[in-house]
């Protein structure tokens, strides 16, 4: 997927971005997450606990107020 140049000031160009990254992911995507927070200056990641892909299945809930935190800020 990451066939394409990252532009490492994207964050600068934003009013900030935000990674959520769950231990319990899958290889691929904590390998995306690695890739981005190595090559983006000032990129926030925040990392969860056993959350899988943020998905009802992985999650057991449509609650996620750590979500809601993020945009509402």
């Amino acid at each position: 997927m990451f066939e394409f140049n990252i532009d490492e000031n994207v964050v600068s160009k934003t009013n900030g971005i935000t990674i959520f990254n769950s231990t319990d992911d899958d290889e691929e995507m904590k390998k995306s997450v690695e890739i981005i927070k190595n090559k983006v200056k000032n990129i926030v990641v925040r990392d969860f606990q056993n959350y899988g892909h943020f998905c009802f299945n992985d999650m057991k809930t449509e609650k996620f107020p750590e979500l809601l935190e993020e945009v509402i800020k």
